[in-house]
C-alpha cells in the first residue's frame, strides 16, 4: 500500500498518471492482438493468408496502433515512469514462481482428482517435486 502511495504521489498529478495508464493499456492491446493471432495460426490452426484471420488481425492491429501512437507522445508528461519503475523488478517472476509452488504442493493426482482407476490411466509427461 506505501508503495502505490508512493507512486500515485511520485507522479505528481492525476494527469500524468493518466498519461501512464494510457500508454500501458494500448500497449496491451497491441500485445493482445499479436498473441491473438499467433494462438489462431499456431493453436487452432488458421491458414496465415486466410481473409478472415488476417483481415481480422489487421483491422484489429490498425486500430490499436493508432491508440499506441496516440500515446506515445504523453511519454514526455510522465506516461514513460511506468517503464523504468518495472525495470530490473522481478516482482511477478516471483508471484508467479511461488504461485506455482503453492498449486503443485497443493494438487491433487489427477487420477484421484477425476476418480479414474489407476490401472486404466497411463500418465505422460515428466514429475516436479517441490
Amino acid at each position: 500500500m506505501l508503495a502505490t502511495i508512493g507512486l500515485v504521489i511520485g507522479f505528481g498529478s492525476s494527469s500524468n498518471l493518466a498519461a501512464a495508464y494510457g500508454i500501458a493499456v494500448s500497449t496491451t492491446m497491441v500485445f493482445t492482438t499479436l498473441l491473438a493471432y499467433i494462438v489462431a495460426r499456431h493453436r487452432w490452426g488458421w491458414n496465415p493468408f486466410a481473409c478472415v484471420g488476417l483481415t481480422l488481425t489487421l483491422l484489429l492491429l490498425m486500430v490499436d496502433l493508432a491508440f499506441f501512437g496516440a500515446n506515445l507522445i504523453k511519454i514526455e508528461h510522465g506516461g514513460g515512469n511506468e517503464a523504468l519503475l518495472s525495470e530490473g523488478h522481478d516482482g511477478m517472476f516471483r508471484w508467479r514462481t511461488l504461485l506455482f509452488a503453492f498449486l503443485a504442493r497443493n494438487a491433487a493426482r489427477p487420477t484421484t482428482f477425476f476418480s479414474i482407476p489407476t490401472r486404466r490411466v497411463m500418465e505422460i509427461g515428466s514429475q516436479i517435486e517441490m
